[in-house]
């Protein structure tokens, strides 16, 4: 199963993510359901993930490293290297332009 870009859909615009190789940590106060619904209570932002995108958020939200993250995914889905950390860039960018992350 190829891995397809991780999307975060606000309820009003969608747009594309996907994540870079540093650490960074989810805000401990955002919430994700089980159905990939995600709030920002700070901004009262709603979001929709695909299962990608869930995947790594509840990682993150466990502590878990990017490297692990993307080991993980490498092994997962067939998706090649240059492809996975593009992906993953893009991805965290949207998470911090979005104020999902803490640094």
């Amino acid at each position: 199963m190829p891995v397809k870009n991780a999307v975060l859909e606000n309820i009003k615009n969608p747009i594309i993510l996907c994540v870079d190789l540093e650490i960074m940590k989810l805000k401990r106060n955002i919430a994700i359901s089980e159905n990939g619904f995600l709030f920002n209570p700070e901004t009262g932002d709603s979001f929709i993930l695909n299962p990608i995108a869930k995947e790594i958020l509840n990682h993150l939200k466990e502590g878990s490293d990017l490297a692990d993250i993307k080991q993980l995914l490498l092994d997962r889905y067939e998706v090649d290297l240059v492809t996975l950390e593009k992906n993953m860039e893009d991805f965290l960018e949207m998470l911090q332009h979005n104020e999902l992350l803490d640094r």
